[in-house]
């Protein structure tokens, strides 16, 4: 990695500068240290070779004539343990990092399966809700939907299955919720029962979205109700206004007639 290019080029300029230019001091050895840290590149190549534990011990033995021995040893010793702390760090995070990528396509993967299987859940609702719908008006009433649930105890199981603990009771506590802003007499529209318990207990709590949700519905409504009595109120005004001008008109034609005849006459 690059760390490693990094501390071999430190490592290497210090030895080529110590060591390589100065190796007249070694004596009968001078050649020996000439080939080993005689340029960048020769420095760089022996420094390869400590790191991978290949002829360390010559290298420090020679080296030792001159320098002491004990900081021969704790450079070398210094410079092997930050090569392989290096390496054990971009190791590990090369296997971190597929682990992360192959539990995210797993995630991916199994997001995809719940997906199709709350469609198919939901399609099986539908028709489960359509059934039991006696008036055939696309809506349940309460009885009919706590019905439904008791008469197919399967459905808790599958909602189970895709990880939404529930009940029947919790389940008809979300029916009040949602008859709440119902235009049918407390009866709530089958679609939208279907797509509140397919998205029961989902990553965000489906209660406060739905809650929020027909919440918005709601005030839509109420302001498209306001806004229509306004302009009925409007339009009463407006035609209050053009009958009372009519007779004001009138009755100014009518005090002018007589007045009229009379200087004709």
């Amino acid at each position: 990695s690059i760390v490693v290019l990094i501390i071999n080029f430190m490592f290497a300029s210090l030895l080529t500068t110590l060591v390589g230019q100065k190796s007249y001091m070694w004596g009968d050895n001078a050649e020996q240290i000439e080939a080993w840290f005689g340029s960048m590149g020769k420095t760089m190549q022996t420094l390869l070779s400590i790191m991978t534990l290949s002829g360390w011990d010559h290298v420090a033995g020679v080296l030792a004539e001159v320098i002491p021995g004990t900081v021969v040893g704790f450079s070398i010793m210094l410079y092997i343990l930050m090569c392989f702390f290096t390496v054990l760090s971009l190791v590990t995070g090369i296997v971190n990092n597929s682990f992360t990528l192959a539990q995210k396509n797993e995630d991916q993967k199994r997001m995809v399966a719940m997906e199709d299987h709350r469609a198919i859940f939901a399609k099986a609702l539908e028709e489960m809700f359509m059934s039991s719908d006696q008036s055939k008006s696309g809506y349940l009433s309460r009885p009919e939907y706590e019905s439904a649930l008791e008469s197919h105890p399967a459905v808790l199981a599958q909602m189970k299955k895709l990880d939404m603990e529930t009940n029947i009771d919790e389940l008809l506590k979300l029916f009040d919720r949602l008859s709440q802003d119902s235009p049918c007499n407390g009866a709530v529209k089958i679609d939208t029962l279907v797509d509140a318990m397919v998205h029961l207990n989902c990553m965000a709590t489906s209660t406060e979205v739905f809650d929020v949700k027909y919440l918005l519905a709601a005030l839509r409504r109420e302001s498209q109700g306001q806004l229509s009595s306004m302009r009925q109120e409007a339009a009463a005004h407006h035609k209050d206004a053009l009958t009372k001008s009519s007779t004001q008109v009138a009755e100014m034609r009518g005090e002018g007639a007589p007045g009229g005849a009379r200087n004709g006459a």
